[in-house]
């Protein structure tokens, strides 16, 4: 006998992503606008050592006005995507005609140990968590934890999701940055000594809360020089991220195009949750 669908309404999930929608054109137009007014870096050559002629070229930052205002955006596209998976929770509830308490949520777990303690014991809900009396998408649910992505569990958009989510809401705001891409630059210097050789990072410069980005290191040919002028053209993309976890030493961050990643996943998962 083939059962009827639940016919679960999840309007309100998608009212949350659609809000989500919203802030993100809103922050695609106002970082374009503020990267365009100001120059988030300033490159720099250091001194060129004087027994082998190498130079390192780096991008001094410079305070961005907004960002913190650019940040507040970003943590709202946070928060109603977290909602929107949330709902869904809600719906869940409804449907399985269990009392809703502030316990429940949509669980999000890197590790599958914590998902087995905290949220289920075997198929069944752990009395008490975030899944407490549920009957229905059990299966979905664990399906889409972060811990089944096969490269990294750190990775995967709702892993990302969640660590922004809860430390933007319960922490700090989110920082705001700027990711350089490797561009044109033209060298002068002041006694006409050549490049002669160079070094780029492999994947371009690339963003670290703590530290300049570096650009290149160059090598002039004798006679040194001892002042260099350059003019940099280069991308800039916005940048958002969160500090480490007490066991981590790296930032987590992700651009805009990772956020919008992020934004079509949610989307993605409520649809297969309409389908049940």
């Amino acid at each position: 006998m083939t059962m009827p669908p639940l016919r679960l309404d999840f309007s309100e999930s998608r009212a949350k992503v659609d809000r989500a929608s919203h802030h993100l054109d809103s922050l695609q137009r106002e970082a374009q606008r503020v990267l365009k007014q100001t120059r988030p870096y300033t490159p720099h050559a250091g001194e060129v050592d004087q027994k082998t002629g190498w130079c390192e070229i780096t991008l001094m930052r410079e305070e961005v006005p907004e960002r913190l205002h650019l940040a507040a955006i970003a943590g709202d596209v946070h928060h109603n995507l977290r909602s929107a998976l949330d709902y869904i929770i809600t719906a869940l509830a409804i449907a399985s005609q269990t009392t809703l308490t502030t316990r429940h949520q949509f669980p999000i777990f890197e590790d599958s140990r914590d998902y087995r303690t905290k949220v289920a014991v075997g198929k069944q809900p752990k009395i008490g968590g975030s899944l407490s009396g549920i009957k229905h998408g059990l299966v979905e649910i664990e399906r889409f934890q972060p811990y089944n992505h096969q490269s990294d569990p750190k990775a995967d958009p709702l892993a990302h999701l969640n660590r922004f989510s809860n430390a933007d809401k319960h922490r700090q705001i989110g920082t705001f940055g700027a990711m350089p891409s490797e561009g044109l630059m033209n060298v002068t210097t002041d006694n006409g000594s050549p490049v002669i050789d160079s070094w780029h990072p492999a994947n371009g410069p690339t963003w670290e809360a703590d530290r300049d980005p570096m650009l290149a290191r160059l090598r002039f040919a004798k006679p040194y020089p001892r002042k260099i002028t350059m003019h940099v053209e280069m991308s800039i993309r916005p940048l958002f991220a969160i500090p480490p976890r007490r066991q981590e030493t790296k930032w987590m961050a992700h651009d805009l195009r990772f956020l919008k990643g992020i934004r079509n996943h949610v989307r993605m998962v409520v649809e297969v949750f309409e389908q049940l």
